[in-house]
């Protein structure tokens, strides 16, 4: 969705998730968020090893046609891991509430807001794991806007 936009219907810049794909020189991106791929789990699993849990329990994948669920499906591969699938849903927030239900565990990027996971799930982090999905801004590098984009960023972006 554009973050504002011109007479002409053309974005001026934009907030979204980093494509898996090299951006033309002509646009400037900035990293805002970066959610690390984790765990998703009820909590009563908290303590077991989460290879285990993948390879055991019921697995909720999320969309691998996402570029988050695609994240979650390399992960796997890299780990030769193979899981018991159960359910493939394209929102983490519904990944999280069959969680909850004690359906299964998941592999997600971890865009929760810790007072909003149940206290009935855990999110496990992965050790050794680089695999994250990034939020940023995207805007064309000679906008007259460019420079309100970049002092944005500066702003809310990643320390």
């Amino acid at each position: 969705r554009p973050v504002c936009g011109s007479d002409e219907g053309s974005a001026h810049g934009a907030l979204v998730v980093d494509p898996p794909f090299a951006l033309a020189k002509s646009f400037t991106w900035r990293t805002l968020r970066i959610e690390p791929l984790v765990l998703l789990a009820p909590a009563h699993l908290a303590h077991e090893d989460h290879t285990t849990l993948l390879a055991r329990e019921p697995f909720i994948r999320y969309d691998r046609r996402t570029w988050g669920g695609d994240l979650a499906e390399r992960y796997l591969q890299q780990k030769r891991i193979r899981p018991q699938e159960r359910f493939e849903l394209d929102s983490p927030d519904g990944i999280r509430a069959l969680v909850a239900r004690g359906l299964g565990v998941a592999l997600v990027p971890n865009c929760f807001r810790p007072e909003t996971t149940p206290s009935n799930v855990t999110l496990i982090t992965l050790p050794r794991n680089r695999l994250a999905r990034r939020l940023g801004l995207i805007w064309p590098t000679h906008s007259v806007y460019g420079r309100l984009f970049s002092e944005m960023s500066e702003r809310f972006g990643t320390k």
